[in-house]
């Protein structure tokens, strides 16, 4: 089966160009120096000097950063549901490989530079990123919208009714529970600590007090291993994160005016995944484009990501029923 691309490849092409750019342009430059300027201090000039090899690397991490760009706008095109939105993180691998371009054809000016005094031209340099910028400006402008046929079928929510309605008749006390548990952040969290754990060891001889920083900050993420929480009872939904269980929001079933079913887009609402706020909701989500939009009497909103939307929303209308 083959998968489709929603987002063009074409739309990297100034990203590319520029890469196509870098190799002709250290082809030409051939035999380079033994010695080469490698780093630059805010001034522009050269700080250190080293091997024309250490300048390989730069190529690869801007073919590296396209790649990340393309998953990027992938998943934005996949998520414009609606309507097409101008996608402003398609200007990511533009700006940073029009910056490293830049640098690098300065670079190979500079080799050659008999002069005792030379810099970086920033001109040159804000020239090509603004070049590659507006490029990239035109083909985001021109890319059609490809929309994803949504397959979402929405829940049956007639078996969690039926049980809470008898718990509620039978005067017991119930508890619903939501969890939102993708696998990349779990593995985010695990090997986050390791490279700080790491890297705490290697540093410890030299710096022990910045050893034990940087175990301490390597501890930090793993507090948030085990998801997003949702509780639900018949006086408050509460959202907590991780395993300890970390208050994220607390929110009384009285004071809930409207609960409904909310499809969004997370990159292009919110800028990401996590704890996200705009100018309307604050939100927490950590995958998916669905949940459940809470509106307070006083006109707050606030959005739940869910696994099951229909069936979180189901249940809190339940408890704001109760609640009379």
């Amino acid at each position: 089966m083959r998968h489709r691309l929603h987002h063009p490849l074409w739309a990297h092409l100034p990203a590319v160009t520029l890469i196509g750019v870098m190799i002709g342009a250290i082809i030409n430059a051939m035999p380079l120096p033994a010695r080469v300027p490698v780093h630059f201090g805010l001034s522009g000039r050269p700080d250190r000097w080293g091997s024309p090899w250490e300048l390989v690397p730069i190529i690869a991490i801007s073919v590296v950063l396209i790649g990340i760009s393309a998953l990027g706008d992938e998943l934005w095109a996949r998520q414009e549901v609606d309507r097409k939105r101008f996608n402003w993180l398609s200007l990511f691998d533009e700006i940073f490989i029009g910056f490293i371009a830049g640098t690098f054809l300065s670079t190979l000016a500079i080799m050659h530079d008999p002069s005792p005094v030379f810099a970086l031209d920033w001109g040159m340099i804000a020239l090509i990123v603004g070049g590659a910028v507006a490029a990239a400006i035109v083909l985001e402008t021109l890319r059609k919208w490809n929309p994803v046929q949504e397959s979402a079928i929405p829940e049956d929510t007639a078996s969690i009714e039926r049980e809470i309605g008898g718990l509620t008749e039978e005067g017991k006390p119930w508890d619903y529970q939501d969890t939102q548990n993708p696998a990349y952040m779990n593995w985010v969290v695990i090997g986050t600590g390791l490279v700080g754990i790491l890297a705490a060891v290697s540093i410890w001889p030299q710096s022990p007090w910045l050893s034990v920083l940087i175990f301490v900050l390597a501890a930090l993420p793993v507090v948030f291993y085990g998801g997003l929480r949702v509780s639900v009872t018949p006086e408050r939904v509460r959202v907590r994160l991780g395993f300890l269980g970390i208050p994220l929001l607390t929110l009384k079933i009285i004071d809930l005016a409207d609960v409904q079913v909310h499809q969004f887009s997370p990159l292009a609402d919110f800028g990401g995944y996590g704890i996200r706020f705009n100018a309307q909701i604050k939100a927490y989500f950590l995958r998916g484009n669905r949940g459940v939009k809470l509106t307070t009497v006083r006109g707050k909103n606030y959005l739940i990501g869910s696994d099951r939307p229909e069936r979180l929303s189901a249940v809190i209308q339940i408890a704001k029923r109760l609640a009379g």
